[in-house]
């Protein structure tokens, strides 16, 4: 018998399919191409022994001189379809993929189809960036160099599948399935769940509420005695996120986000403890106040203060119950032209459990970080 789950799957791309039929010219200008070239230095003021900040995604590595290239390719079939390929390579590409500290790597982090029809009904096809969240891949395009906890221990970055759109006036809708959380090919028999509707007002108000249900772990069936994590769809994981972006402030763009999240017999996977099953469910939760203040058209400031709680110690990597972190980061930034960003960022992450190191390797409940960063845009 066909199970609930791979029914919708081919119902939602029985719905794609008259859209795909229908026929597409391509238009005679090509595509646009445009994209940065990301250099920035990092500094840990207590020169952690074993060389990380615990805690980051992209500034992971203490001391270290980082550089990344983005391209992007986008363009129009017709009205109706577009195209976009972004391909990272570096540093940052390197980090998504879980690379060492001297690898390098090229990622595809985007490559998808997006038809919208007269009626506003349309569909978005391959792989494409999470709806959670303020931060994205783009260092450019965020208020702070670093990313906060939110982005990279609550959402997913990047997945591959399908939804179904639809535009309604001021709100916009998104629902279909993927192979999972940063996955090109999935690791466990079961599809994800993803939604989301979108609110834009302009200026004084854009939200977007999301969700993810699903399973994520590795499957390895069948299940040992000593219930160490099986990856089959019975161990779902859920995430639900509101961001909110207001510009009712003059010269100021203000985000809010607030996000939890729930796993089924979820692990930690990176920290002391590694690979322990925390039983029944794991949860997590975070809230992250980000603005940004232009004075000019040249000078700005960008700021963070987030909360992250993580019961378990699992999505932290801690390994530690009862972990819960906080940071407050300051960015400032110039623009010495059209394609050059200059920016400068210092950061301050504190803890109720000692999960940060110094030189000696002596655990500590705080850390600071200093950041400098060159963007040039193309």
């Amino acid at each position: 018998m066909m199970s609930k789950r791979r029914g919708s799957i081919l119902l939602t791309l029985g719905m794609l399919l008259p859209f795909v039929a229908q026929s597409t010219q391509v238009l005679a200008d090509g595509p646009t191409i445009n994209g940065y070239v990301d250099t920035q230095y990092g500094y840990n003021f207590d020169a952690p022994g074993n060389g990380t900040t615990f805690g980051r995604s992209y500034d992971a590595q203490d001391n270290n001189i980082a550089n990344t290239a983005h391209l992007s390719i986008s363009g129009m079939f017709n009205d109706n379809t577009n195209y976009v390929v972004d391909i990272d390579a570096g540093h940052d590409a390197n980090t998504t993929v879980g690379g060492t500290n001297n690898a390098s790597a090229v990622v595809l982090q985007e490559a998808y189809v997006n038809y919208v029809g007269a009626s506003k009904l349309g569909f978005k096809v391959g792989k494409f960036a999470t709806y959670q969240g303020i931060e994205v891949i783009e260092t450019n395009a965020n208020p702070t160099i670093s990313r906060g906890y939110l982005f990279g221990m609550a959402e997913p970055f990047t997945h591959v599948g399908g939804v179904v759109t639809l535009a309604l006036g001021k709100l916009d809708f998104a629902a279909g399935f993927v192979n999972g959380w940063d996955v090109a090919n999935d690791n466990n028999p079961g599809k994800t769940f993803v939604g989301k509707i979108g609110l834009n007002l302009g200026d004084a108000l854009a939200a977007t509420l999301s969700g993810y249900h699903g399973p994520e772990q590795t499957q390895s069936a069948p299940l040992p005695a000593n219930n160490v994590i099986d990856g089959n769809s019975g161990n779902n994981r859920d995430s639900i996120d509101l961001t909110i972006l207001t510009k009712i402030i003059p010269s100021v763009d203000l985000f809010l986000q607030g996000n939890a999240g729930t796993e089924e017999n979820a692990a930690d996977t990176n920290g002391a403890v590694g690979g322990v099953v925390v039983d029944d469910r794991a949860s997590w939760s975070g809230v992250g106040v980000q603005p940004v203040v232009h004075f000019g058209d040249k000078f700005s400031v960008g700021g963070r203060v987030e909360y992250f709680a993580d019961p378990q110690g699992v999505r932290s990597g801690s390994g530690i119950n009862n972990t819960y972190l906080t940071n407050f980061t300051f960015t400032p930034g110039y623009k010495i032209n059209d394609n050059l960003l200059v920016r400068a960022e210092y950061r301050y992450d504190t803890s109720n459990k000692k999960v940060w190191v110094d030189d000696k390797g002596k655990a500590q409940d705080d850390a600071s970080t200093g950041t400098v960063q060159f963007v040039v845009s193309f």
